[in-house]
């Protein structure tokens, strides 16, 4: 092979590769996007967690969102109050209050309620809701099949014992995609303050659910009528409780025939005190 043409290709190629870099190190330069330092410093204390709960795709989105002044500083509910306060401090505004809020699952029906057949499809809520609105009797309940509990990302919620979705308060923020994801409107979110809740969503007269369920609401009043602080209504044949004004006195769940009112915590001053406090961490 001859000497000076390989000597050449290689000239040939250097020179072209120095070009190239050089083009290439100027069209950087030429077309470089400057990076705002207040959205890596939001997207450090952001949680990461791209739970869209903020109604945006991810947290990168969120920040930029913020960066362009265009949105609430208080939507990362994963992040709380904490986070809130941090991203105030970086755009220079004043602190919005967040208040925790927690999912809680308005149905302990699952094993209590009886089954109208077999379902053997697919182990989805959504597909088994197609079908007749699910297995059970009740149309309001519980499917159970767990497609809240496939959406959150904190494992806050699995499927208990009992064939319900379970809520562990501690671990949820309250992002509320499994409010969203739940094709029965089961999951509400509710200001971590109140610990008791009327789980049931039936709409069925008390006849009726008596045959059914064994913990569903009869729509008896007793705990509409018993409330010392007004803070149960009674519509469409389902106790509702307003969470405005409840003071988790448990007067209620003594009252209620059929146990269909539970506090996760108990009812004494110290639990409920504890339980908020650990919340707010």
């Amino acid at each position: 092979m001859n000497t000076t043409i390989v000597l050449q290709s290689i000239l040939v190629m250097g020179t072209v590769s120095g070009f190239i870099a050089l083009l290439l190190s100027f069209a950087a330069k030429k077309f470089r996007v400057e990076v705002d330092p207040r959205k890596e410093a939001i997207l450090e204390i952001l949680p990461g967690a791209n739970c869209a709960a903020c109604g945006y795709t991810g947290c990168e989105q969120y920040a930029e969102a913020l960066i362009d002044g265009n949105v609430d500083i208080n939507l990362c509910k994963p992040g709380g109050q904490e986070v809130v306060v941090k991203i105030a401090e970086i755009l220079k505004k004043e602190v919005a209050t967040v208040e925790r809020k927690v999912a809680v699952v308005l149905c302990n029906g699952g094993v209590h309620a009886k089954d109208e057949f077999i379902y053997d499809g697919i182990k989805r809520c959504d597909i088994a809701f197609k079908f007749y609105d699910g297995r059970k009797v009740c149309k309001y309940g519980c499917i159970g099949y767990g497609d809240c509990a496939k959406v959150c990302p904190f494992d806050a919620i699995r499927i208990n014992k009992y064939g319900i979705a379970e809520v562990d308060r501690l671990k949820c923020t309250g992002c509320g995609l499994c409010v969203n994801t739940c094709p029965k409107g089961l999951i509400k979110l509710v200001p971590c303050k109140y610990q008791v809740h009327i789980l049931c969503n039936s709409k069925d007269k008390g006849v009726i659910v008596r045959q059914i369920c064994t913990v569903g609401c009869i729509g008896c009043g007793l705990c509409v009528k018993s409330c010392p602080v007004n803070d149960i209504v009674l519509n469409e044949n389902l106790a509702i409780m307003k969470y405005n004004k409840c003071n988790n006195c448990g007067v209620c769940m003594v009252k209620c025939p059929t146990k269909t009112i539970i506090s996760f915590i108990g009812t004494s001053e110290k639990e409920v005190k504890n339980f908020s406090l650990n919340l707010a961490k």
